[in-house]
């Protein structure tokens, strides 16, 4: 078998699976619980949010909030500040995709 496998967490809680972490590319599944929310915090790259479950709840720099649901993804800009959270009754999963080259000294 020459393909690898990655099972994603089928879970209703929040979680957050670091699937593939190189140089060339960050692959992370996220599950945020109903009502939950991620720490404020600065992109480090150029984020791709796909969503696949539900609506995520954006708060990106100084604007105000926007929601986004299924079949959409979202992309976000390299330092730009951001608060994700999930304002709805139900599980939000989302995969965040991020290109974000060698570390630079």
């Amino acid at each position: 078998m020459v393909e690898k496998v990655y099972p994603l967490a089928q879970t209703e809680v929040t979680t957050a699976e670091k699937i593939i972490m190189t140089d060339e590319i960050h692959y992370i599944h996220l599950v945020l619980g109903a009502g939950e929310a991620l720490d404020r915090h600065h992109a480090n790259a150029k984020v791709h949010m796909n969503i696949l479950r539900g609506t995520v709840t954006l708060e990106l720099a100084d604007q105000e909030a926007h929601a986004y649901s299924v079949g959409n993804l979202v992309v976000i800009p390299d330092k730009t500040e951001m608060l994700i959270s999930n304002k709805e009754d139900h599980a939000l999963e989302v995969v965040i995709v991020k290109a974000p080259g060698p570390v630079q000294a």
